[in-house]
């Protein structure tokens, strides 16, 4: 096990960072890691498991590393409301990729945000 993280669901953590709550090491490499071997063993083995949760969370770190580590995107990550947006986005880019229906990954940020 790289990352006790990836076990967890995701939409529940996801929507306590968008509120506010640090929930430390969630959105680290080690993690990304995890989930995408975890991922691609348990759909490659037909398991019935939905991807909507794994996606998501990979949306969101990869999200979260950019603005770590990529020049440009630090000034945008450095305001934490943008940070949440940018966070809220990405949940909206992995339900999109999920499904493939970006309207429908639209509404899930608005419904996340929202409530």
């Amino acid at each position: 096990v790289i990352s006790l993280n990836a076990v967890v669901s995701v939409i529940p953590e996801m929507k306590t960072i968008l509120r506010g709550i640090v929930i430390h090491n969630y959105l680290t490499w080690q993690t990304l890691i995890s989930k995408v071997i975890g991922l691609c063993f348990s759909m490659g083995s037909g398991l019935p498991i939905g991807k909507e949760g794994p996606f998501v969370h990979i949306a969101c770190i990869m999200s979260n590393l950019l603005g770590q580590n990529v020049k440009g995107f630090k000034r945008i990550f450095s305001n934490e409301t943008r940070n949440v947006e940018m966070l809220a986005a990405a949940c909206a880019v992995g339900v999109s990729c999920t499904f493939a229906a970006p309207i429908g990954g639209v509404l899930f940020s608005i419904e996340v945000t929202s409530t």
